[in-house]
């Protein structure tokens, strides 16, 4: 795990959509190794998985939202695909979340 390899200090800067992001790559990744049949649909169902971790994931910094917002429409998220009503939803309030932490509670 990322935060038994680095120091205490370091862990806090980082961002926890980077984190979020890089195991859904390590997912996708995965896929595109795999031959059709059944571990590349179970490696489909993580990618799923990880995805719906991924965007409910607030972003930290500005940078953070700028990585998740182009996530959306990339192959990790929805590249070429209508975006699900509850998906969306999820979307959302991380938008509101973030705004919410950046700018303390105010609208």
């Amino acid at each position: 795990m990322l935060a038994a390899t680095l120091p205490i200090d370091a862990v806090a800067q980082v961002d926890p959509v980077f984190i979020a992001l890089k195991v859904q790559r390590k997912a996708l990744d995965l896929i595109e190794r795999l031959d059709e049949g059944d571990e590349q649909k179970a490696a489909c169902y993580i990618l799923s998985e990880t995805r719906a971790d991924t965007i409910a994931t607030v972003p930290s910094t500005p940078e953070g939202m700028v990585a998740y917002i182009d996530m959306i429409r990339s192959p990790l998220g929805w590249e070429g695909s209508q975006i699900e009503e509850d998906d969306l939803e999820v979307i959302f309030a991380t938008f509101r979340a973030f705004v919410a932490k950046m700018t303390g509670g105010r609208r």
